[in-house]
């Protein structure tokens, strides 16, 4: 099947903006370029100080685009919620300023999309590039050891770790009544967006690269190349712990809010919310953490799938402690 033969659905791209004067103009090029025409660019900017608006005005008499500006401002997830609601295509896909999308993105995730039945949403994998384009890794789902399972039902895998980047996926609009407006308490509006997808119908995965994935900070503390006892004393240091636990405070509030969403009205996605918030609320205290390893354990495909068994031992052992 390729879109480019079939009746042109409109695509609505939904580009949030903050203080992004750097790439922005490249990320929109890149965007102009793509291969299926029949797009639309929506661009709300978060009250930029940089030269961002200037640059967006560069491109205010171009016909497909769509920009505005927020009096106040919003935040990533609001505004990301509003510029989502601006979106009049069949399907939309979300663009950060800052990222490089291969010509063919758009039409390889429509003709995805439209070649099974109940997709929801589509994503695909990204090249991670750092700020002068140098490649830090040629896969993303490498890079954070994403596990793909190859089933239908992935809502534990996208809740536990999110293999759908909001850059990287396309998804139904009929979603967005189930989506907006985006929960600040969510944490990630990525994260949201696929969660529920996952829950009420499909989401397929290409495997193929579609952008470059720009990473700012890309110092990795914990290298592959590293032996086992220089990777255990890392994952150890204070500066690892100290991610580790804002990032499971971020976790354990995202399942908060998921559990007071209709999420929890699903009996095998509540089970799994509760579980997981006993592992989180477990990680976060002092001691060795006996109700996280369990937690763990029981859903271990979805906890250590894309690990090594080096990293799968690091991850079991630091369970403990």
């Amino acid at each position: 099947m390729n879109s480019l033969s079939q009746k042109r659905k409109l695509v609505s791209i939904a580009m949030t903006t903050y203080n992004g004067e750097s790439y922005l103009a490249e990320q929109i090029e890149s965007i102009l370029a793509q291969s299926y025409k029949n797009i639309e660019l929506i661009i709300v900017d978060d009250c930029s100080t940089d030269r961002t608006i200037d640059i967006l005005n560069n491109y205010k008499e171009q016909k497909n685009i769509k920009i505005f500006k927020n009096s106040g401002r919003l935040g990533v997830i609001n505004n990301f919620s509003k510029a989502i609601s601006l979106c009049a295509g069949e399907y939309i896909a979300l663009s950060d300023q800052d990222d490089i999308w291969y010509e063919e993105k758009i039409v390889k995730l429509l003709d995805g999309i439209e070649s099974e039945e109940n997709v929801l949403m589509i994503c695909s994998d990204a090249i991670i590039i750092d700020t002068e384009k140098k490649i830090i890794s040629p896969s993303w789902f490498e890079f954070q050891s994403i596990y793909i399972p190859k089933k239908k039902f992935v809502f534990y895998e996208v809740v536990y770790q999110n293999f759908a980047l909001g850059c990287t996926m396309l998804f139904n609009r009929s979603l967005l009544k189930r989506v907006l407006p985006i929960p600040e308490e969510s944490i990630s509006h990525d994260w949201w967006i696929a969660a529920n997808a996952a829950l009420l119908g499909r989401i397929i995965v290409v495997n193929d690269q579609l952008i470059l994935k720009r990473k700012h900070n890309a110092n990795v503390s914990i290298s592959e190349e590293d032996n086992f006892f220089i990777r255990i004393k890392k994952y150890l240091s204070k500066n690892e712990r100290d991610t580790r636990k804002k990032r499971y405070q971020n976790s354990l509030d995202r399942i908060k809010c998921y559990l007071l969403s209709h999420m929890g009205d699903n009996k095998a996605a509540s089970e799994f919310l509760l579980d997981l918030k006993v592992y989180y609320e477990d990680m976060l205290k002092l001691g060795i953490h006996f109700s996280g390893l369990k937690v763990a354990f029981k859903y271990r495909k979805v906890f250590y799938g894309g690990f090594s068994p080096i990293s799968r031992a690091i991850q079991i052992f630091a369970k403990l402690f």
